[in-house]
């Protein structure tokens, strides 16, 4: 794969309590070396979305990275989430989306819990660590926001506004117009956002999980850096955004709105992939508020990756398999990412302009 192409890692969790009660048992090899995994068809007859299949097959894809159930949350940061949160702060947007699944792991993949800070709390931490590194030379502001799109309304989850408008100037960036933007100058800061918003999410009790989030959550954090290089200011603007995407319901559990809008806008992201993949002449972000708020973390504006969590169990084979083609869709996508300086040459005494 292309180096500047959207990173593409996939995770497999452990069985749960619940499936190993039952006597379930795992159909994927997670090969970390080879970066592959690889599903393979119980050994009886079953009916697909694709026909019915007979007997035990296999089907393989290879990633940027794989991890199987006994990687940790500290090892995925380590290893590929680190590099986005990097790149943020030296100047370049980046995004890590999680896909898959109800119950797959994703809250906790993002979020974590008491034992293990997932991938959030470590690029907060990570983030002061780098602050608290550089030269007297170099400062930082930083504001924090976090919304949830949930039946196709954003949501300011701290300010709890709803129903709020995407906009877009000339020549700038997607914004949300009247989203509350909070000054953060400690690691405790960022934290507390994320908990706040958490305790205003849609969570729900589902037939996948105990505690299922019902909509899709995005938490961004807006970066200005301003150095001082012979005498003069430079200002550099960049956002990370951790984007959980809710898990999409198979329609025959139910047919209620939500999970029907829930599948729309998932679907809409599918499309916005493939058409990326292919490299087609229009691209319809504007399908959904998911795939409109994605646009620049796709277009190839970001350093972007993907992280696809699945189940390990034989009910989900079809869940498995559709997370595991999205994600190869989205390991072709093209990725240029730039740094956007603001004001390269700015007067001792003139202040680094707010980003927009």
């Amino acid at each position: 794969m292309q180096e500047d192409n959207i990173k593409v890692i996939s995770r497999c969790r452990p069985l749960n309590q619940r499936e190993i009660q039952t006597g379930a048992h795992s159909i994927l090899d997670c090969n970390k070396n080879l970066a592959q995994v690889s599903v393979k068809l119980p050994d009886r007859k079953e009916q697909t979305s694709e026909g019915q299949i007979e007997g035990e097959q296999t089907r393989s894809f290879q990633f940027d990275a794989v991890y199987g159930e006994d990687a940790t949350n500290q090892e995925l940061f380590n290893e590929s989430f680190r590099p986005i949160v990097q790149t943020v702060v030296e100047g370049q947007n980046g995004c890590i989306f999680a896909y898959g699944q109800t119950g797959a792991g994703k809250t906790f993949t993002m979020s974590g819990n008491g034992t293990q800070p997932g991938c959030m709390p470590s690029s907060f931490n990570y983030i002061f660590e780098y602050i608290s590194q550089q030269p007297s030379t170099v400062s930082f502001s930083i504001k924090a926001s976090y919304i949830e799109i949930y039946n196709e309304c954003i949501t300011d989850l701290i300010s709890q506004q709803t129903d709020l408008r995407i906009r877009q100037k000339p020549e700038q960036a997607i914004y949300i117009e009247n989203l509350s933007e909070h000054s953060c100058g400690t690691k405790e800061d960022l934290q507390k956002i994320l908990e706040k918003g958490y305790q205003n999410q849609c969570i729900k009790i589902t037939q996948m999980g105990q505690c299922s989030a019902r909509s899709h959550t995005m938490f961004i954090i807006k970066l200005e850096k301003t150095e001082v290089v012979n005498g003069e200011k430079v200002c550099k603007l960049s956002t990370l955004k951790m984007i959980d995407l809710a898990g999409s319901e198979r329609p025959e559990i139910s047919r209620f709105k939500e999970p029907m809008m829930i599948n729309k806008s998932l679907a809409s992201l599918y499309v916005v992939v493939s058409k990326l993949a292919s490299q087609a002449p229009h691209i319809p972000y504007r399908d959904s508020q998911l795939t409109r708020l994605m646009q620049d973390a796709l277009d190839g504006n970001s350093k972007t990756v993907l992280m696809a969590l699945i189940s390990p169990v034989s009910q989900n084979y079809e869940e498995i398999l559709s997370t595991l083609r999205f994600a190869d869709q989205v390991k072709k996508i093209p990725n240029q990412p730039l740094v956007k300086v603001e004001s390269k040459q700015l007067a001792a005494n003139q202040e680094c302009p707010e980003q927009k």
